[in-house]
């Protein structure tokens, strides 16, 4: 017969061996902490684009498994969560079973609260059966993989979370030194944290490339680090386009490096072509080279998820509004980047230029069709979408 569970003795014990174990529920992550429509979407991305090291997607599956349940859907969430074990499995094959602590906990958690109190118990000896076969030398140490699931979570959650990443990647390498994985984390985590503090000689990027030169990912994440180095240059007046000229040059090498690792991103592809437009000092190459590789990721895109889609339309429209001048191509590709989701970062650069392109049509003339055109087109407002 049913019974409250949660309410008796025995649901008293189950919920004290679920605050003991080591799971994103019970690592102080707040809801008002996270911004969860970006995440959702970001996590989302991470997994179309599937680009990383080893384990990556996997770790995605039980991020935004945590994102779906703080979005009050918890079916979805153990949905995804399942996924994270099949993935850790194919990936880790025997080495899977400390992978799957943390998942473990999530899983014991989530069906703790789906009521399924019998799931949650046998989740919970599924991690203690793992502890044990697995001991740590000392009481007061958490396992290594859980200390760089924890660096992880918190690195990809939240900028705010960075020191607690940090710290969790610095136990684990006292833990095991030698282990490549929490090098990674801790000098990425280092590194996006003292970014604009860092001078040229970037020792901590020698160490990250030193340890990650055949990571797409890695190749990736620093290539994303140059351009936001650059696009922090445009706020200097006068701006110092050799600077300029210097991130965007690293920043093109990176992507260069994560293409020939991983040749078939569109999405970095299209990213470099709009590099590649922007590098004036080889501008009649790099245009024409540009405009070949727009033409072929369009070609291929129509099987990529939306999220990729997306993101491609916005780069291609920035390609033809700045660097072919060619306005109404660059309205066209702005719109149809809003046919999948208007919450998503992507989504709000695109109403945001269509409004200014608008905008500055409607200064000249405040009657232009085209304008107008604009606006009822991607149901842009002044205040966001209709």
């Amino acid at each position: 017969r049913a019974v409250c569970l949660c309410c008796s003795d025995a649901g008293e014990n189950l919920r004290s061996r679920l605050q003991q174990l080591q799971s994103r529920f019970t690592w102080d992550l707040k809801k008002e902490d996270l911004e969860l429509d970006d995440l959702s979407n970001q996590l989302q991305h991470d997994i179309d684009l599937g680009l990383g090291q080893r384990g990556t997607v996997a770790h995605a599956y039980s991020y935004l498994a945590y994102i779906r349940y703080l979005q009050d859907q918890p079916e979805e969430a153990v949905s995804l969560l399942n996924q994270t074990e099949e993935k850790t499995r194919e990936c880790f094959g025997e080495e899977s079973e400390r992978r799957l602590i943390v998942t473990y906990g999530d899983l014991a958690w989530l069906k703790y609260h789906t009521g399924d109190y019998q799931q949650s118990q046998a989740y919970c000896q599924r991690v203690n059966d793992i502890l044990v076969k697995y001991p740590v030398d000392s009481s007061t140490d958490l396992h290594p993989d859980v200390y760089g699931e924890k660096g992880w979570t918190f690195l990809k959650l939240s900028k705010s979370f960075y020191p607690r990443a940090i710290e969790c990647f610095r136990k684990a390498l006292e833990l095991q030194p030698d282990n490549w994985e929490w090098n990674n984390g801790y000098a990425i985590t280092l590194y996006r944290t003292e970014l604009d503090r860092l001078d040229d000689s970037i020792d901590l990027l020698k160490r990250v490339l030193r340890r990650s030169s055949q990571s797409a990912f890695i190749h990736h994440q620093l290539a994303m680090c140059y351009m936001r180095k650059k696009i922090n240059l445009f706020s200097i007046n006068p701006r110092p386009e050799r600077d300029v000229q210097y991130w965007r040059r690293l920043s093109i090498y990176h992507l260069e490096e994560a293409l020939r690792l991983k040749s078939t991103l569109n999405c970095l592809k299209a990213s470099l072509a709009l590099q590649y437009a922007e590098d004036k000092d080889r501008r009649r190459c790099s245009l024409s080279r540009a405009q070949e590789m727009f033409d072929d990721v369009l070609e291929k895109l129509e099987d990529e998820p939306a999220s990729i889609r997306q993101s491609v339309y916005c780069y291609y429209a920035e390609f033809c509004h700045y660097h072919t001048i060619q306005k109404d191509l660059a309205v066209t590709y702005y719109t149809k980047g809003l046919e999948f989701s208007t919450k998503t970062s992507d989504g709000r650069f695109c109403i945001k230029k269509l409004m200014q392109m608008a905008e500055r049509r409607l200064t000249n003339s405040p009657k232009d069709a085209k304008a107008h055109g604009i606006l009822g087109g991607s149901r842009v407002t002044e205040r966001g979408i209709l």
